[in-house]
């Protein structure tokens, strides 16, 4: 068994939570790519030469035109199968898609799409990435919406399906993922370390042990990384007050809540508005 690196994000922008990569990757230097997982939703797009995607459980090759679809949590590593291979990478955190009606983590794609309406979509994603132009972030996040849907539609190998964990993947890394998606559907409710544990079925001592070998961080750090993300998109709609937006975020005391927010976002909620 490989071992996989758990990969860690940071963002350029507090208004949108999604990475694009203009990569260009040779097959030397991608023979020495190893296996790697996050939480968040990979595609890719190629523009020249092939591409392979490993996962634990299956190989797929890409070619120019294609958009591959990486789920959440899947253990992968990209290859060039040319001398020379040239794509667009975009990776969409979960929190940009969290007013989905579905959830990123528990929806299989399939793998490969050729949609015309779909390439539009992600083309247009990536220009607005690319250049930049005025309040890009929030047409960037209307287009997310739109492709996620679209893919939705026409490409879920099962609508609603759950992810089946593969049996070839490390347990630790299994149990971290399950502790990560159980944190994401329940950190709005004040989750406690005994209450993760206990639907995870290990000890608190173990569980916060190998959370940290895996992601680099404590559960209460991903916690409150995530409450803080999760804040920040209620500040920016505007529709709260700071009151209200520190409860719906998971937090129990308002100064708590305050110096959490100032500790991982940079400024004080108030001053986000």
């Amino acid at each position: 068994m490989s071992y996989s690196i758990y990969e860690k994000f940071t963002y350029s922008t507090s208004h949108l939570h999604t990475i694009f990569h203009d990569l260009w990757l040779t097959s030397e230097l991608s023979s020495k790519a190893k296996m790697h997982w996050h939480e968040s939703l990979e595609l890719i797009y190629v523009l020249e030469g092939i591409c392979s995607i490993d996962s634990d459980t299956s190989c797929i090759y890409v070619h120019p035109g294609e958009l591959a679809i990486i789920p959440c949590n899947e253990n992968h590593r990209v290859q060039s199968q040319t001398s020379l291979s040239h794509y667009y990478c975009l990776i969409i955190n979960p929190l940009d898609c969290a007013h989905l009606p579905f959830s990123l983590e528990s929806t299989s794609f399939e793998p490969i799409t050729k949609n015309s309406f779909a390439l539009e979509l992600f083309l247009k994603i990536t220009d607005e990435l690319s250049s930049h132009p005025m309040y890009y972030q929030f047409t960037v996040k209307s287009l997310i919406t739109h492709l996620i849907i679209e893919l939705y539609r026409l490409h879920t190998a099962t609508p609603q399906a759950f992810i089946t964990p593969s049996t070839h993947k490390d347990p630790k890394m299994l149990l971290v993922q399950k502790a990560i998606f159980y944190i994401r559907t329940h950190f709005t409710e004040n989750l406690s370390l005994e209450e993760l544990c206990l639907h995870i079925g290990v000890s608190k001592y173990y569980l916060c042990r190998i959370f940290k070998e895996v992601t680099g961080k404590t559960i209460i750090q991903f916690m409150n990384e995530l409450k803080c993300q999760y804040a920040q998109k209620l500040i920016y709609e505007g529709n709260y007050t700071v009151n209200q937006i520190s409860e719906m975020s998971g937090f129990n005391s308002l100064p708590y809540f305050y110096r959490i927010y100032k500790k991982y976002i940079g400024m004080t909620p108030s001053a986000s508005k």
